[in-house]
């Protein structure tokens, strides 16, 4: 399985649409074979006006001196066991002073310890301590890579927000051919472009999460399968992006992000509760994204109490009436017209192309500037296909991936696509 973040395609700005917040990165060099591409990395970071602190593992140091790093990087290189570098605390130093801290290579001995979460030389201590966030560059032989215990690891890696570039397939030193290699410098030269901008600064962001539910009766509801997972994750990729986040949430299963703090979560598990706080929330915010499992429909007279199961051999079928709930986006949309806003539309199938005319019909229906569609076979899945529709007639597909990693990617596409429809409603020609 290939965890692959890919830089999305974007439509060429007339600004840049970030602001970058801290350039600084610490690059993490452990022992593989594709060292040499970590010392071109470092080059091009250099190039970008990227301050980079290397540290090397002793396994590092077999394949390519530390002058190699100290030359390209300008700065002593963090080697060996972190409490024998410097003063003993060079590695919380870099880990204080990065935004971003990527390990590339990380081989598979890396990754397991990792997410192991031991500290015993100077690039895991280092990435132990780093609160920024972080990026792995797996480099290792096929068989490796597909082995239970390294899925194991990574799966784990994600979870603790890890952002996983690569591996790529193709021939690799020990003349397998398969998924492995690390990724090409000037890829994750562009990943780590994109996670240093701020694309989303001084922008107030609302999301609405989870399924609502309406009563039956004082027992028994209606509702959607929904976890949650993709709002929340699309919530924490806004606020690792620069933006002031607001969470409204019905009922979920997945938990939130721990980089979600709790005061940005607001419950609310009925359309109304939802429509009241989201009429609030979003009155003075820049973008909506409505990633809500809303119930379309609600028991036209919910019982008092909970009903009875009588005799089930004199049992008799039970009509239920529903009405419809209010539309939520659409509601939105007409109360708030300069809101951007963003919806989801859970379709049947698998295949992007058949959802497009789907996806049109509830975005002009909605007034919004983009929907995002996805199968609905994948409500509870930890992992996503995505496709995305803009009102301007763009059109982007995402592979199916963990669903954080997705977030990602759509809360980049989503900052440029803001930064589009504001420029040209300012009359900028893009």
């Amino acid at each position: 399985m290939c965890y692959y973040i890919r830089p999305p395609k974007i439509r060429p700005m007339t600004r840049p649409p970030a602001n970058v917040v801290n350039n600084a990165v610490a690059l993490g060099v452990t022992g593989s074979i594709a060292c040499y591409k970590a010392a071109y990395l470092c080059r091009l970071l250099r190039e970008d006006g990227i301050k980079v602190r290397a540290l090397m593992t002793p396994a590092a140091e077999e394949f390519v001196g530390a002058a190699t790093f100290q030359a390209l990087t300008g700065a002593a290189v963090i080697r060996g066991d972190a409490a024998q570098s410097g003063d003993g605390m060079d590695h919380i130093a870099a880990a204080r002073e990065a935004s971003l801290m990527v390990v590339a290579p990380a081989s598979a001995d890396f990754i397991a310890k990792a997410a192991a979460g031991f500290a015993d030389n100077a690039v895991l201590a280092t990435f132990l301590a780093t609160a920024s966030p972080k990026m792995l560059a797996p480099a290792m032989n096929r068989q490796m890579w597909l082995a239970p215990p390294t899925q194991r690891n990574i799966r784990s890696l994600i979870k603790d927000g890890v952002q996983i570039l690569g591996p790529a397939a193709g021939e690799q030193a020990c003349g397998d051919i398969g998924e492995g290699r690390m990724l090409e410098p000037e890829d994750i030269r562009a990943a780590i472009t994109l996670a240093l901008r701020a694309p989303m600064h001084g922008l107030r962001v609302v999301v609405s999460t989870g399924a609502t539910a309406e009563a039956i009766d004082t027992m028994r509801v209606i509702t959607n399968r929904s976890s949650g997972r993709m709002g929340f994750s699309i919530a924490a990729a806004c606020r690792e992006a620069g933006a002031e986040v607001k969470v409204v949430a019905a009922h979920t299963t997945a938990p939130p992000p721990p980089t979600l703090p709790a005061d940005t979560i607001i419950r609310a598990t009925t359309n109304d509760t939802m429509r009241e706080t989201l009429m609030s929330e979003c009155a003075d915010s820049d973008m909506f994204i409505s990633a809500a499992a809303i119930a379309d429909f609600r028991p036209a007279a919910p019982g008092k109490t909970k009903a009875k199961r009588q005799n089930p051999n004199k049992n008799k079928d039970i009509t239920l009436t529903l009405t419809p709930t209010a539309d939520i986006l659409a509601q939105v949309g007409q109360r708030f017209p300069r809101l951007f806003t963003i919806g989801f539309a859970a379709l049947d199938g698998e295949n992007p192309a058949s959802w497009r005319a789907a996806a049109k019909r509830k975005m002009r229906a909605k007034n919004t500037n983009i929907i995002i569609a996805n199968s609905v076979a994948d409500a509870d899945n930890d992992t996503s296909h995505l496709a995305i529709f803009t009102a301007g007639g763009d059109e982007y597909e995402l592979p199916r991936q963990p669903k954080q990693n997705a977030a990602r990617e759509v809360a980049a596409l989503l900052a440029a696509q803001y930064n589009v429809s504001r420029e040209t409603s300012a009359g900028v020609v893009v």
